[in-house]
């Protein structure tokens, strides 16, 4: 059974343009140890995912629905409150995009960390500060740290206070959202290795988030595709890196510079889709180097393969086998 099993996920705002549908119908799993890696350009619904599974929502929500199964029980079913209490942070915690502006300028870093074990009933300040101090060193800053306050550190420094804040409560599943952006190329590669080093040492089961596809291939066991709102592909790591299927996840290899190959990399043609006037049929048909007559008028189904990998494509239809 996967630890997470997420069917037909929608999320849309109200907005001064009319209806927009940020998270469109997304399914996807994630077992027990594993990373899943969440890929695609802004504005492709990433953040909104991340926070519909956090069920930290806006005011201007005008939808949410689907199915949310943690270890078998749907969580989405249970009140805000119960899932304040139950899940947030405690089954589910999220490393948030832009730790320069997640933490509290005016409180010690230490006390943000520990802040969780305090609302814990016969946790005493002592050990809640003890335990900061701790995870502190597991993401390999020293424990004086806690006594600065975030404008002392660097942005690396921010970065791991925030993935420790994200495991104070040890939770089953760790949400990434672009936990290296903002970041130089050294510092990402820091990162990257701590992150690693928690899923080997500490089994974690994490969603990483990201523009990257480069970034994603480094630590993700699968990876899912993410255009407009959809998955448009997803499978083993191994599967969409070396035989992506749907065009868009070919663009996005293709605009990866290569170390070994004299190939130029290649750009995405058009933008990304207005998303409260998305075009009939395929979203992405109007960037499409492979479109089909019928990508301009049906929006395509998932079509999943003998493996396992899914392609929202009418390329992989049974009337082009």
């Amino acid at each position: 059974m996967p630890l997470l099993n997420v069917k037909d996920l929608r999320l849309s705002y109200n907005t001064d343009n009319g209806v927009l549908p940020a998270v469109a119908g997304v399914s996807f799993s994630v077992e027990q140890g594993q990373t899943l890696g969440i890929v695609g350009e802004s504005g492709a619904g990433k953040s909104s995912l991340a926070l519909a599974l956090m069920r930290i929502l806006p005011r201007n929500v005008a939808a949410f629905t689907g199915c949310m199964e943690l270890e078998g029980v749907d969580i989405y079913k249970l009140s805000n409150e119960d899932y304040r209490r139950q899940i947030r942070w405690r089954k589910i915690s999220m490393v948030f995009q832009g730790a320069m502006d997640s933490l509290n300028p005016v409180m010690k870093v230490g006390r943000q960390v520990a802040e969780p074990l305090l609302l814990n009933p016969g946790f005493s300040r002592r050990q809640a500060d003890a335990t900061a101090r701790r995870l502190l060193e597991m993401v390999m800053l020293s424990p004086d740290v806690a006594n600065s306050y975030p404008h002392e550190l660097s942005g690396g420094m921010k970065q791991r206070v925030m993935i420790a804040m994200a495991l104070v409560l040890e939770p089953e599943l760790i949400i990434l959202d672009e936990p290296t952006s903002a970041l130089d190329v050294m510092i990402q590669a820091q990162i990257l290795n701590l992150l690693k080093r928690f899923k080997s040492e500490l089994k974690l089961t994490s969603l990483f988030i990201t523009h990257d596809l480069a970034l994603a291939s480094d630590l993700c066991d699968a990876i899912a595709v993410m255009y407009a709102g959809q998955i448009v592909e997803q499978g083993s790591a191994e599967e969409i890196l070396l035989d992506p299927r749907h065009p868009y996840s070919q663009k996005l290899l293709a605009s990866i510079p290569r170390l070994t190959e004299d190939v130029a990399p290649q750009f995405i043609p058009g933008a990304p889709p207005e998303m409260t006037a998305l075009p009939v049929g395929c979203y992405f048909q109007p960037r499409c180097h492979l479109t089909l007559e019928r990508c301009l008028a049906e929006p395509p189904p998932v079509f999943r393969q003998d493996t396992g990998h899914e392609i929202q494509c009418w390329l992989y239809g049974k009337h082009n086998e």
